[in-house]
């Protein structure tokens, strides 16, 4: 069998099992997105305690995940809000807006990467995003320890006459 095939019936394979889960467990696929990425309830609750996975290879089994105890809470936001201000061309073009940044906090509270979730305009994108690397946060903690995950952080812009 060649290499291609061999791709060919692996994503094939791939693809009926996540059409699997996600018809016998839609509510595993999910999300509340606007503050969390994926703070949803553990398997064993989603599913009746009658339910044995047993007859399943343990690779098809699910795994349980438990939410969020509490989630990452930015520590310097207003700081940051102030080192951005508004921004000088965002003024002269009279431009105002809502910008909001899905960030990855590691599990010491530092910022890990980002992407845009929602921008109204790249001027005020660009202005926000300098400054992002600078942000600390109250790390995210799954059974009592500390742990990785998404938050959404907006910045408004509101131009007064």
């Amino acid at each position: 069998m060649s290499r291609r095939t061999r791709t060919y019936w692996s994503l094939a394979t791939l693809f009926t099992l996540v059409l699997t889960a996600y018809f016998h467990y839609p509510q595993a696929f999910s999300c509340d997105s606007y503050a969390v990425s994926c703070n949803k309830t553990s398997v064993e609750e989603e599913v009746p305690a009658s339910f044995n996975f047993n007859h399943l290879p343990l690779s098809q089994q699910p795994v349980s995940v438990k939410p969020f105890e509490q989630m990452a809470i930015p520590l310097n936001l207003p700081f940051i809000k102030d080192q951005i201000g508004y921004p000088k061309m965002a003024i002269d073009a009279g431009i105002s807006g809502k910008v909001v940044f899905r960030i990855l906090v590691n599990e010491r509270g530092q910022y890990v990467r980002h992407f845009v979730f929602e921008s109204d305009n790249p001027v005020l994108r660009l202005a926000c995003e300098e400054k992002l690397p600078l942000m600390r946060f109250i790390p995210a903690k799954r059974y009592g320890m500390p742990t990785k995950c998404w938050i959404n952080v907006p910045f408004h812009f509101i131009l007064e006459p």
